[in-house]
């Protein structure tokens, strides 16, 4: 197998989900760790060069294993802004708001999440929830699957 055969077998075990070990990896292949440690830096830098692969090659230090982590085409001013509307129009109940920020500050790193959280740390503060605990969450997307398939809308 070539230096290209490898890496692209590789990347299509980190692909699939795999956590891969640099030494079992150099069994494997009948090379040495630091051929694979190179194989993994010039995976690194690629999915780091392509804004459109929204994976970032991670390690594992409990494991001591690679794997590619899912990464978000969205940045910390994205996030805040977002953060913003959402806290401004209290359209939701308490729990799908906090659910829903959790989710959308996971999309950046804990830095960003931090810097974020700072931000946004007087409006969470002053936030005064909807007394109706209803979930909206659901009932928006069970109304837009009713008007997407055409179906009377019964209010």
């Amino acid at each position: 197998m070539n230096d290209q055969e490898r890496l692209l077998t590789i990347f299509l075990r980190l692909q699939s989900g795999a956590h891969l070990a640099k030494a079992q990896l150099a069994d494997e292949f009948g090379v040495s760790e630091k051929t694979i440690q190179r194989d993994f830096s010039l995976l690194s830098g690629f999915l780091d060069t392509q804004p459109m692969v929204a994976a970032e090659l991670a390690y594992d230090a409990k494991h001591h294993t690679r794997y590619l982590k899912g990464k978000s085409l969205f940045n910390k001013k994205d996030i805040l802004v977002i953060s913003k509307i959402l806290l401004e129009n209290r359209s939701l109940n308490k729990e799908e708001n906090k659910s829903l920020l959790d989710s959308l500050l996971a999309l950046v790193s804990k830095d960003e999440q931090n810097e974020v959280s700072s931000i946004i740390a007087s409006e969470l503060l002053n936030y005064a929830p909807l007394s109706d605990t209803q979930n909206r969450i659901d009932k928006v997307w069970e109304w837009s699957e009713m008007i997407r398939k055409e179906l009377v809308l019964d209010i």
